[in-house]
Parts: structure tokens; sequence; C-alpha cells
């Protein structure tokens, strides 16, 4: 099973970023998965992933190449599952991290450039809260970007519901909707 999507699996839905002028753009939407990650340099692309508590939803963007990726990842480290983290490396955030990062660069983005956002790592369930797998999420998700010297310029976390995050390729616009409200991170 593959962790990555093709951009021939996403559907073409016609809608308008707010805020950029009043002509209608033709975004290609991607719906990333838990477990999933992707990476594009079509400034169509839109990914959205939902559900998003523990887990974490991380956005990667080179403002001077365009080219960003996105990850839902719902557990901290691939050494609890070393089988499970071969097959599909995105559900770890050590493992998928990584992955995203090599696939960005490879697909163009300079490393030095990268801006991260990211939102989630609460400590949901009660079974969240006694692993405190949301904080070991966010302190796993940190050391990777520190390694890579990848700032973070947005973050949301700690909340009680589950949130969805779209992010805009074409600007690197990352937002945040839950509890009825949209913030940009």
């Amino acid at each position: 099973m593959s962790t990555k999507v093709l951009v021939s699996d996403a559907i073409a839905v016609p809608q308008s970023e707010e805020g950029t002028s009043s002509r209608t753009y033709t975004f290609v939407r991607h719906v990333v998965a838990a477990g999933e990650y992707r990476v594009s340099t079509c400034g169509r692309d839109v990914f959205v992933t939902y559900n998003i508590t523990s887990g974490i939803a991380l956005t990667l963007y080179d403002p001077v190449t365009g080219v960003g990726g996105i990850i839902h990842a719902s557990w901290p480290s691939s050494q609890a599952d070393p089988l499970r983290a071969q097959v599909s490396p995105a559900l770890f955030v050590d493992s998928g991290v990584e992955c995203l990062i090599r696939d960005l660069i490879a697909a163009g983005a300079r490393k030095e450039r990268l801006i991260a956002k990211v939102a989630g790592g609460s400590n949901h369930s009660a079974e969240d809260q006694k692993l405190y797998r949301g904080e070991q999420n966010f302190t796993v998700l940190r050391s990777i970007l520190m390694k890579h010297s990848i700032p973070i310029e947005g973050q949301h976390g700690g909340s009680t519901k589950a949130l969805t995050m779209v992010f805009y390729l074409s600007t690197g616009r990352t937002c945040l909707r839950g509890n009825r409200k949209e913030e940009e991170l």
C-alpha cells in the first residue's frame, strides 16, 4: 500500500481562494487521510486533511519554487511497529516527515527555504491522555524539524475538537477549520 496519491486520483473542483481576487480559479482538491502524505509542484492543488486530534498535520512549503507537501501522521515513532512503518511510513511522525522532506527536495524544494505549519497533537481521548500520544507526536515533530533547521511559522495544538486543515499550494496558505470558524496559520 502506497502512502502517496498521484494527481490523477484527484477531483477538479471550481472554487476561489478568498482574499486573492474576484476571479474564479480551478483548484484540484486532494484529500489526505491519516497515514498519508502528498507532495506537489502544481499551484492548482489544494490539500485537505480531516479529523486532526492527537495526530499531527504538517505542511511544508518552499515559497520560491512553489513546491509543497502535507502529512497527517498518527503515531510518534516507527519503532513501535517497524513492519507497518515499512508499508506506511506516513502513519508515524518520525518516518513520515523524513519521507516528506526527502520527496520535497526531490521535487525541487530547498530545505533552507521550507516553511512549516502544524496542527494537532492534542490528548483528545482517554487513551491519548494516558499515553500522552499528542504530546509525543509534537515532541518528535519538533525534533525532526530542528534537526533539518526548518522553522515552524504557524502552529495550533491542544484543541478538544477535531480540526480540518486546508493547504493552498498556490500561495502556501494553510487554514484550520473547526468549531464553525476558520483561522489561518
